[in-house]
């Protein structure tokens, strides 16, 4: 943000200071008045709408425009990268020398001589030349913000307030921008057909051709690991290359109550599908995919303690995420002995009011009151 401020007039939070404790980095920042895109989008008016289209239009020919260190693909100080959407391990990439280099660690090093076995012919004939169009010459590397979605806009009175969440930012093929913006917005369908109307018409054409082989490359060939082969053993319901199970959950969502609870949903999806013991559900990239159990038994035995966990199952990363906001303290993040110690005191204190009802009931029995 600091960097943005520095460069150019787009508004962004003032940063007063940032540190790192405990492999955890905080950023205090300026709060900026007004709402998000997508609280303020129902009170918008279609003037409101096209005005606040046409200054991020602006913002984004701005930020574009702040010239290149160089051929690199990198973050605004020359390191790696991050972005969630991409399926890796390892939570940062790069940085690249080239937009070249990039495009191979995308598709994992495959070339157009190395068809892998689960992909048919048919197959095969397009990612080539979709690997052929990823290696033609490069346009330079433009500053990207990554994640514009309607949470990452404050808008106040109409108007643009802040650009925020700058977490994915960085130096970044042209095309990468429309890409974030259709990629990560898969179920804000209204957003998604927006994007031509902020990003310049020109680079919205090479985009689709970009874009598509990307998304026929890696992330097709992860998808269709992943989807069709990795968890096929799992019961679940029938999946989507592109949406995995998302597109079943609307369905199943749109059945009932608008506000009525995910684990409903699941419930409804659970008895289509046979109520079966467990129940795999595929929701990326808008979340993990998930093991539900239903069964008392298999519930046991993930609990049962282990030589490898003799106390509790693993943290998911998402509640690891969260110790900076609990502390280190809590029976919500901890593992292990901790995580034994701090049952014991919840033990006592969960069975205090059971304990206080028996003393009293004990006392009153034998003077032969009606209880």
């Amino acid at each position: 943000m600091a960097f943005i401020a520095a460069r150019t007039k787009i508004p962004v939070p003032r940063v007063h200071c940032s540190f790192t404790r405990r492999n955890v980095t905080y950023i205090v920042m300026e709060r900026m008045r007004g709402k998000t895109l997508a609280d303020a989008w129902p009170s918008l008016s279609d003037a409101d709408v096209e005005r606040i289209l046409l200054q991020l239009r602006g913002m984004l020919d701005e930020l574009r425009a702040v010239p290149a260190p160089g051929t690199a693909i990198q973050s605004c100080i020359g390191g790696s990268l991050r972005d969630s959407r991409i399926p890796r391990p390892e939570p940062r990439f790069g940085p690249f020398s080239t937009t070249h280099a990039f495009h191979e660690w995308l598709r994992e090093g495959l070339g157009p001589e190395e068809k892998p076995r689960y992909v048919d012919d048919e197959e095969w004939t397009d990612i080539k030349y979709m690997i052929a169009m990823q290696n033609r010459d490069c346009e330079s590397p433009v500053f990207t913000h990554g994640d514009l979605n309607p949470f990452n806009i404050i808008v106040r009175d109409g108007n643009i307030e802040a650009i925020i969440d700058w977490e994915f930012s960085g130096w970044l093929p042209p095309y990468w921008e429309y890409t974030s913006v259709w990629l990560g917005n898969k179920i804000r369908g209204a957003w998604q057909q927006m994007a031509a109307k902020f990003i310049d018409p020109m680079t919205f054409l090479s985009v689709l051709l970009a874009a598509s082989a990307l998304l026929l490359t890696h992330v097709y060939l992860k998808l269709r690991q992943r989807r069709f082969k990795q968890f096929a053993q799992l019961p679940q319901l029938p999946t989507s290359l592109v949406w995995g199970h998302l597109r079943l959950y609307s369905e199943f969502r749109s059945r009932g109550p608008k506000d009525r609870h995910p684990e409903l949903v699941f419930k409804d999806m659970h008895d289509a599908l046979g109520k079966p013991p467990l129940m795999f559900v595929d929701m990326w990239p808008a979340s993990k995919p998930v093991v539900l159990l239903t069964s008392h038994e298999l519930a046991e035995q993930m609990a049962r303690s282990s030589s490898k966990f003799p106390f509790s199952p693993p943290k998911a990363s998402p509640i690891k995420d969260l110790v900076h906001v609990t502390g280190e303290k809590s029976i919500l993040t901890s593992e292990g002995p901790e995580w034994k110690r701090l049952r014991c005191e919840q033990r006592v204190r969960s069975a205090a009011d059971v304990l206080l009802r028996r003393a009293r009931f004990d006392r009153r029995a034998p003077l032969v009151d009606i209880l």
